[in-house]
């Protein structure tokens, strides 16, 4: 949904620019909006976790994560101590 800027809108905009607004530049800015504006929309849009869900969810992966770190051998000298 690209909305363009009123003409007072872009000259708001170009008192605080380093660089004199073309039609390019123009064009980055109106995407940028965009893209601010869809990360805004995914936002609301994705559930949120609830604290106690995430600290699940983290403990869970801490688990998977550590189970999957392979474990050192015991040395043969200790195996045979053992028996």
């Amino acid at each position: 949904m690209r909305k363009d800027l009123t003409n007072e809108q872009w000259q708001m905009l170009e008192a605080h620019l380093s660089k004199p607004l073309d039609d390019n530049y123009k064009a980055l800015i109106l995407d940028f909006i965009d893209l601010i504006d869809t990360f805004n929309r995914l936002e609301k849009a994705l559930p949120s976790l609830t604290n106690a869900e995430l600290r699940k969810k983290l403990i869970h992966f801490k688990e998977t994560a550590q189970s999957l770190i392979p474990k050192p051998l015991t040395p043969l000298s200790e195996q045979a101590k053992q028996k």
